[in-house]
């Protein structure tokens, strides 16, 4: 595996802790590696696996107990709660939250349920859509068990109260300083959580910011139940993973995917264009080749045509001596074989392309009549068509005739 793809298969996480962000590294199978901190979350180079730990002044957190041990039933019971507090329901988005059904065994008829919300305000440099996933920081640091846990997140004071190795309540404290305010607000807080019968029957605090021996000495005078100094764990990714994505974030993803989709759509509409003018032009190659090699088959056979063209006309040429329905002399045969054995005398005979002429003098005229009517009836030119002209009638009683015809085979005459 190169270097590039190792780092875009490792994890990281931003984290707010003691007045600073941290960037942390968290590779499969190694221990975390803290980064370089950074001073805005905006400014930090993320993997594409990136987790963005929500400080606990942009959440609010609630733990909620239920009259039911069933659990399909608590989306809709929060859906309740959320509504009584007019969180929801409304025209807007719902509050972006998440939650936790906290095990445990005294309440068997009744489920404790750890509810968190996405508060609306959040600074411009808690929204950065290249944030793959948004989770709540406490959920994220190596709690100590079943006890109460103080740290300094950024410039504020956070006390969390953890059952097993898993939060069970958070909440940024107004005091900033160890001091009797301090001790005041730790006891207000135990208090509460004991009367609903969260916190547990023998507290003890650890406490992960750094103190001088006297303040830590007034937190265990005033406190009341013992204090102890720890060094922070490294952080963790928690599971199972929260979605708190806010609002902003979720609405610039859905911006991002409908533009890669988009650019997707159209990536592929001009592949799909590139293909079909492609094809067009491996068509339109095609058909030249096959064009040329037609050409050059053509070009190869032209001899052979030409000789075959050069045959056919000479038979053509043949055809008036070949065939007896075309043959000039068998024409003329049979136009004498018609006349009289008196009185008819051809003078001119005259056959060109489909058109016969037959010229000649006959005395009496009625012996032209009977030649005229004996050829038009002759089984040889049968099928002719015949012009009737009248003959010439002169003054020694001799009739000169005139008879023309068109062959069968002739064209219609549309004239």
């Amino acid at each position: 595996m190169s270097g590039k793809e190792k780092k875009s298969a490792e994890a990281c996480l931003a984290l707010p802790f003691d007045g600073r962000w941290e960037l942390w590294a968290l590779p499969h199978g190694a221990p975390p590696r803290l980064r370089s901190p950074q001073g805005d979350p905006s400014n930090f180079p993320l993997t594409a696996n990136a987790t963005l730990a929500l400080p606990s002044t942009a959440l609010n957190c609630m733990p909620l107990w239920f009259l039911t041990p069933n659990a399909d039933q608590i989306p809709d019971m929060l859906r309740l709660q959320l509504e009584q507090r007019g969180l929801a329901g409304g025209e807007g988005p719902d509050p972006v939250h998440a939650y936790r059904v906290v095990p445990q065994d005294k309440h068997p008829d009744r489920s404790l349920v750890l509810l968190t919300l996405l508060r609306d305000d959040l600074p411009p440099p808690l929204c950065r859509a290249d944030f793959s996933h948004f989770e709540a920081a406490p959920r994220c640091l190596d709690l100590p068990a079943n006890q109460y846990t103080l740290w300094r997140e950024l410039d504020r004071l956070v006390l969390a109260l953890t059952r097993g190795r898993e939060p069970i309540f958070f909440q940024p404290l107004c005091a900033t300083d160890p001091g009797p305010d301090l001790c005041a607000e730790i006891r207000c807080i135990h208090m509460s959580l004991a009367a609903q019968k969260i916190a547990p029957q023998n507290p003890s605090l650890t406490l992960w910011a750094g103190l001088e021996p006297a303040a830590l000495e007034l937190l265990q005078h005033e406190i009341g139940f013992p204090v102890t100094v720890a060094r922070r764990p490294p952080p963790h990714l928690p599971t199972p993973a929260w979605d708190l994505t806010p609002h902003p974030v979720r609405a610039e993803k859905d911006r991002r995917q409908r533009a890669r989709r988009t650019s997707a759509i159209v990536a592929a509409s001009a592949a799909v264009y590139l293909l079909a003018v492609g094809a067009f032009v491996a068509h339109i190659a095609l058909l030249k080749r096959s064009v040329e090699a037609a050409r050059d088959e053509l070009r190869a056979q032209q001899p052979a045509v030409e000789r075959i063209r050069d045959a056919a006309s000479r038979w053509n040429a043949m055809e008036l001596a070949l065939d007896p329905q075309l043959n000039p002399l068998e024409f003329l045969l049979q136009a004498t074989d018609a006349m009289a054995p008196e009185g008819v005398r051809m003078t001119h005979f005259q056959i060109a392309g489909y058109k016969l002429r037959i010229e000649g003098e006959a005395r009496p005229p009625t012996a032209f009549v009977a030649y005229r009517e004996q050829i038009e009836h002759h089984a040889f030119f049968n099928g002719f068509r015949w012009e009737r002209a009248e003959p010439v009638i002169e003054a020694n009683n001799i009739a000169k005739f005139s008879i023309q015809g068109s062959h069968p085979y002739a064209p219609a005459d549309n004239k």
